[in-house]
């Protein structure tokens, strides 16, 4: 068992000394930076270790006197190779919070800033109150206030905030210390420490459809909860602050530490993977890497992220490596019972005890099951909860998602779940929106990408009510999967020169802010009637479930919101693969689907530009074409369909052209490689299907003139006749627009 730390350790009062030096003048002149014992104690605690670490954090650039008037976001400083340069972009000057402004880059260095430096002074003040989670709120204290504030000794231009550069310096400052405690330990290298979850998509997808969507986001928030405890875990057992998580999320964290750690990481990873293979039953793995570097590789700190990713790729493939034989033989390969009546849970189709009685629905489920469903429904109207480290307990199968965190020494409760009375050191409130909360109570923020549709009786749709809320004649729901092109790269070679740890901090925050943070706000904002489910949200992936035809209009509302946040920089992009499915469709073969939607548009290329593109109905397209289908189907729905003046056939037309279209070039294609292609294929500019556009296209136009009020009609029938006839057309946009009208008009098509 591991038991809680009595007292401050000496790491923590330098980690408070190096968030000090971090803000520089942003630090209130009255909050003392160490404590007395601290301070004597020179062999930790002293100023050359500080102007050290900082330097370390900025990287290769030596400070530089005076400070930026303004903060350049970060994602308009990415270069990527082929890609043209970005034009620069400002962050607006305000405490952070979900609005829009705030995710909006400003082309021109905004106005004075406005009197943040009191509000985060008395912040910190009121942090220095409470020693055992001074660290933690201090942090949070220094996002809301100092995030959009430039950071000091980077010249002019920089795309690093106060609060970047503070918890960069701080945890540096800590390593520095700790490798200078450890006498043994080389005095110049440090760690950083890699984690991923394994099993997520199995966890959090593989689910009947029928009850499904009670727990659906309550398991993804467990596992966003998990990997959080057990990086907190792993700071504990190497003695280090919370200033040394440099990230967490996605079903992964990093963490940075001394020397030493890279001997003790094996045996950590090795208590982690037993406690997670008694408590899921291998359901749920956990794989530990550590990269070793020097002081000269902080000048080039993405590369130190993307080898530590290497070997964190290399070892996922051995999920369970750590584990002694008898405890995978504990857990693994055990045989069913046999004879009797078998009892399996409605949602996962797990093993359950034969005496398990129904629920209200009369479905069999799990303990574990029904205990997410509970945190669901809490989840629907919470605003903040709360956590403390506790003394870790034995683990055991887990049978509600409380007791498997506590098996790593994390107890959490929402707000108004009946309070835990066991001893803690600290209770920690943590906020799921950066705004503070009403009555003033000391919180961090903890990003939760919460949007949760409700019906009539306030209870979680399920998904045939999603279904059902489409506004069209399909009842479907659908699957949204999307996620950050080339993210590896952008860390890698996206900063340029000086990819220091400062500025990949600054990185990984505004891409956790923009997904976990503003991403559910404009969802909410663009689903008045709940139809949208965001299911995950978290590091740059997403997955939603809703009505089908919700699902791409918020598809579009991202990438443009993306843009909007990263100045319109085009090496910053994204792609997306949407799946559509009837009511009793299994979500992970949705999921699948979507996935493969989304593989497939990572494969597109125009010209120069690859990827940055969304995969719907089975048609690969850039954006701005998406867009355009959209309105495109929005208009033939609404001159085909009932009481139209365009005639139903006119869709179908359309899809024909594209299928002929498709057939000729697949033709080529086969003649190309066999080496004997017929001369009228190899030199032939048009096919089939041109000639097909021609006339029939043609003798739609005709009979829309023998009608009243069909000139717009008239217009872009011709449009697409001009562009179908024209030399090497491309159809699928168009076939896009004509089967997602049909779908709009009444919800089914032979195509």
């Amino acid at each position: 068992m591991t038991t809680l730390p009595s007292t401050e350790s000496p790491l923590s009062q330098v980690a408070w000394a190096g968030l000090a030096r971090g803000l520089g003048d942003s630090w209130p002149a009255n909050v003392a930076v160490a404590s007395d014992a601290a301070a004597s104690n020179a062999a930790v605690f002293h100023t050359g270790l500080l102007a050290q670490a900082e330097q370390l954090a900025r990287g290769t650039q030596m400070a530089q006197p005076g400070t930026p008037a303004a903060l350049q976001q970060v994602l308009t400083r990415l270069k990527l190779a082929n890609q043209p340069d970005p034009q620069p972009g400002y962050v607006p000057q305000q405490p952070l919070a979900l609005d829009a402004p705030l995710f909006s880059t400003l082309p021109a260095p905004p106005p004075q800033a406005l009197p943040l430096q009191d509000d985060l002074h008395s912040a910190i003040r009121a942090a220095s109150q409470h020693p055992a989670l001074r660290l933690d709120y201090a942090l949070d204290a220094a996002m809301c206030y100092a995030w959009c504030l430039p950071a000091q000794g980077y010249g002019p231009d920089t795309d690093v905030s106060r609060y970047n550069h503070a918890r960069a310096t701080a945890a540096v400052a800590v390593c520095l210390a700790q490798n200078q405690l450890a006498a043994a330990a080389p005095a110049q290298s440090f760690t950083l420490i890699g984690a991923d979850l394994s099993g997520i998509q199995a966890f959090i997808y593989t689910l009947a459809s029928a009850g499904a969507a009670k727990s659906l986001r309550a398991r993804s928030f467990y596992l966003q909860l998990l990997a959080e405890v057990m990086a907190r875990y792993v700071l504990r057992q190497l003695g280090l602050p919370i200033t040394n998580l440099l990230y967490c999320g996605g079903g992964g964290f990093q963490i940075l530490a001394g020397a030493a750690a890279q001997a003790q990481t094996r045996q950590i990873e090795r208590e982690l993977q037993r406690r997670l293979l008694k408590a899921h039953r291998a359901a749920l793995g956990i794989t530990l890497s550590a990269h070793s570097f020097e002081e000269k590789d902080f000048s080039d700190f993405g590369k130190v992220r993307d080898k530590l990713g290497q070997t964190l790729n290399r070892a996922k493939r051995r999920p369970f490596a750590s584990v002694s034989a008898e405890d995978l033989a504990s857990q693994l390969g055990q045989p069913i019972d046999e004879g009797g009546e078998l009892n399996f849970c409605r949602v996962t189709g797990e093993e359950v005890p034969k005496d398990t009685p129904p629920d209200a629905d009369g479905f069999i489920k799990s303990a574990f099951v029904r205990s997410l469903e509970r945190l669901g429904g809490h989840l629907l109207n919470s605003t903040y909860m709360t956590a403390k480290a506790v003394d870790t307990i034995s683990p055991e199968q887990v049978q509600d998602w409380r007791t498997a965190l506590k098996m790593f020494g994390w107890s959490v409760q929402l707000e108004f779940d009946d309070a835990d009375t066991e001893p803690a050191a600290a209770v920690q409130t943590l906020r799921f929106r950066p705004e503070p909360l009403a009555n003033g109570t000391l919180s961090s923020y903890y990003p939760l990408a919460r949007l949760v549709p409700k019906n009539k009786a306030d209870e979680i749709k399920m998904f045939d009510e999603l279904a059902t809320d489409a506004r069209s004649g399909l009842k479907r729901w659908a699957v949204l999967r999307m996620d950050v092109d080339n993210l590896g790269r952008m860390f890698r070679d996206g900063l340029g020169q000086n990819a220091s740890l400062a500025r990949t901090a600054s990185l990984s925050f505004a891409l956790r802010l923009f997904f976990e943070g503003w991403l559910p706000e404009l969802a909410r904002q663009s689903d008045p009637d709940q139809r949208l489910y965001i299911q995950y949200a978290g590091g740059d992936d997403v997955f939603v479930v809703g009505a089908w035809d919700a699902v791409p209009e918020l598809a579009l509302r991202i990438r443009t919101a993306l843009a909007l946040f990263a100045g319109g920089n085009p090496s910053v992009t994204l792609s997306a693969g949407i799946a559509l499915a009837d009511i009793k469709f299994p979500l992970y073969q949705a999921a699948r689907l979507a996935g493969e939607a989304e593989h497939d548009a990572k494969l597109y290329a125009e010209g120069s530009q690859t990827k940055n593109a969304v995969s719907f109905l089975g048609e690969v397209m850039s954006w701005p074409s998406f867009e355009l289908a959209s309105r495109e189907a929005a208009s033939l729905a609404k001159w085909c369909g009932p009481g139209g003046l365009a005639p139903r056939s006119l869709l179908q037309t359309l899809q024909q052209i594209h299928l002929q279209s498709q057939a000729w070039h697949k033709l080529a294609a086969e003649n190309g490689r066999k080496r004997t292609p017929p001369v009228a294929v190899a030199q032939s500019k048009y096919t089939r299907a041109t000639w097909l556009a021609a006339y029939q296209l043609s003798r739609v136009i005709q009979d829309l003139k023998k009608r009243d009020g069909t000139d717009s009609i008239i217009a872009q029938v011709e449009g697409y006749r001009d562009t179908l006839i024209g030399e090497h057309a491309q159809s699928g946009r168009i076939a896009l627009a004509a089967r997602w009208a049909q779908f709009l008009i009444r919800g089914e098509t032979s195509i």
